[in-house]
């Protein structure tokens, strides 16, 4: 009876599960290969694999999530995709005829550890960091930011079949894929033609996808703080001479969807155009690239996943941006040089500011094309002016705006640029016009700390102009080479390039920064008047 039983149970069971399903393993042994020591390979979040090599059995069940992370290296996103059914299955499915077909049939399109992965898988480890090195700049990131038509060209979304050589599949797949766009759209243009002749068709505005100050950066900007090229000592006194500002524009869009064996994963491609600047905003060259996110298992993707893979190829791409020539030559640390032009001899002023109701009379506001503005003061009587380079700067190709000056009367009248210091954030103008009064710059310190100091000019907006502000000297400071006088004195944009000068009219400074932040107010700089001369290479007569 006990037989009988027993025989009967194990007919139950190969008939409803099939020989196939029973006996063949749920888990295989998978060799992982790395070229790195210290790499840990993650199988759908559990850790299998150490070192370049090592051998982990891995339940068959799908496409696999695999994430390698290495010591000071980029983590790297991969797929495990099952491939053809075990050739061992196949006998096992032959008895499954015995009991029933309904079985055989269950194996075939059910049982997922019918399909093995490759016994070996190897990963090549890529994008390692790249540290700052003491003769290159610091790099600020300010904006990465989408662009796109959200269109067939910029948004893309391109079907693969699977193989194990994915960039060409990917490439033969958007090939063909762009032939039949192309059919299609010669099509859509005929059927257009025709039914204009008909009447008017309605066409939506593509008004395309734009977003700015995206997260996407926030990934970069961790990569630029592991690897030393955001200055984290000198919060306050930055180089700001010796920094470099990159921003990026994603302007193309490329979704890859592999179809494998019962499952899928996806990749995605960003056109990207970095923009490198430097310290004053100004574009000194510009790099276009495209780079791609690891592979991931649809299974494992969510909402925030999406986001990740392109934060992913975004800190790919700036991985990669290093290596170019163009970057590697703008992040040359310069050296502390003076402007190379000849000594330029100014008149001195017959009549200087005495008190400081006379300040307005050698006050004047800078006006850009683009309506920005900032503030300036004579230095001699038959026109030269002072004021930060920064009020002055250019943009695409260092071309510097169209200016104006604003006398203290409110007469416009055209100026000329003399020469500048990037380096010192300093400029001097030429206006044709006699000023009635004018600052005196003196190459000697005049000034002690706690001095009671004021400025005049343009705070916020030119309808503002020959605003008068108070404040004391607190300090001189000496950071990166470069001479600053801290003040406790109210500034705001607009100030900047303004005189800095106590009550009988003694100049001290050119207005040049403040601090920002919460919790922070009333700590300003100023360049300090003594350096002048030397930044500029003038002297006076």
């Amino acid at each position: 009876m006990k037989i009988t039983f027993k025989l009967l149970l194990l007919s139950i069971l190969l008939g409803s599960s099939g020989c196939a399903a029973i006996f063949i393993p749920g888990k295989q042994k998978i060799t992982f290969n790395t070229d790195n020591d210290k790499s840990v390979v993650y199988v759908n979040k559990e850790e299998v694999a150490t070192g370049k090599s090592s051998v982990s059995k891995i339940k068959k069940s799908g496409t696999k999530q695999v994430v390698i992370q290495t010591p000071d290296h980029l983590d790297q996103h991969h797929v495990m995709v099952p491939g053809k059914i075990a050739p061992a299955v196949y006998p096992l499915v032959v008895l499954d005829v015995a009991a029933c077909f309904y079985p055989v049939m269950v194996d075939f399109l059910v049982q997922e550890k019918f399909r093995s992965y490759d016994k070996v898988q190897h990963f090549n480890i890529q994008y390692p960091y790249k540290y700052r090195t003491d003769d290159q700049k610091y790099i600020r990131l300010t904006n990465i930011e989408i662009s796109i038509a959200y269109d067939e060209e910029d948004f893309k979304t391109i079907y693969v079949k699977h193989d194990k050589d994915i960039i060409k599949a990917m490439e033969e797949s958007e090939k063909d894929q762009d032939i039949l766009a192309a059919e299609q759209k010669a099509k859509d243009e005929k059927r257009k033609k025709k039914n204009k002749k008909s009447g008017n068709i309605l066409e939506e505005e593509n008004k395309g996808v734009n977003y700015e100050n995206t997260k996407f950066s926030q990934e970069v900007w961790e990569t630029l703080k592991k690897t030393g090229y955001v200055d984290t000592v000198n919060k306050v006194f930055q180089d700001e001479a010796n920094t470099i500002l990159l921003s990026g524009n994603i302007t193309d869009l490329k979704l890859y969807r592999f179809s494998a064996k019962r499952s899928n994963y996806v990749k995605l491609g960003t056109k990207v155009t970095w923009y490198i600047k430097n310290a004053y905003n100004e574009i000194l060259d510009s790099v276009t690239r495209m780079d791609y996110s690891g592979e991931y298992s649809a299974y494992w993707l969510d909402g925030d996943q999406w986001e990740k893979m392109i934060q992913e190829a975004m800190n790919y791409s700036y991985n990669n941006l290093l290596d170019e020539g163009i970057m590697s030559e703008y992040l040359k640390k310069e050296s502390d040089a003076t402007i190379e032009d000849e000594v330029l001899a100014l008149n001195n002023p017959s009549s200087f500011v005495n008190e400081v109701k006379e300040s307005v009379l050698a006050s004047v506001i800078v006006k850009r094309e683009d309506g920005g503005h900032g503030s300036g003061f004579a230095i001699t009587n038959d026109g030269y002016i002072l004021t930060n380079y920064h009020v002055i700067s250019g943009d695409y190709d260092k071309v510097l705006p169209e200016l104006s000056i604003i006398l203290e009367d409110g007469t416009e009248v055209e100026v000329e640029v003399v020469r500048y210091n990037k380096m010192k954030d300093i400029a001097l103008l030429k206006v044709d016009y006699q000023f009635k009064k004018a600052f005196k710059l003196n190459e000697t310190k005049e000034f002690s700390k706690l001095l009671d100091v004021y400025t005049i000019g343009a705070p916020k907006s030119i309808e503002l102009g020959q605003s008068v502000t108070k404040g004391l000297i607190s300090n001189e400071r000496n950071s990166h080479n470069n001479k600053m006088l801290q003040l406790s004195m109210a500034v705001n944009p607009g100030n900047s390039g303004g005189p800095l000068f106590e009550k009988s009219g003694i100049l001290h400074g050119v207005i040049k920064s403040k601090l920002v932040g919460l919790n922070t107010e009333g700590v300003s700089f100023a360049i300090p008047s003594y350096m002048i001369n030397e930044y500029l290479n003038i002297s006076f007569k």
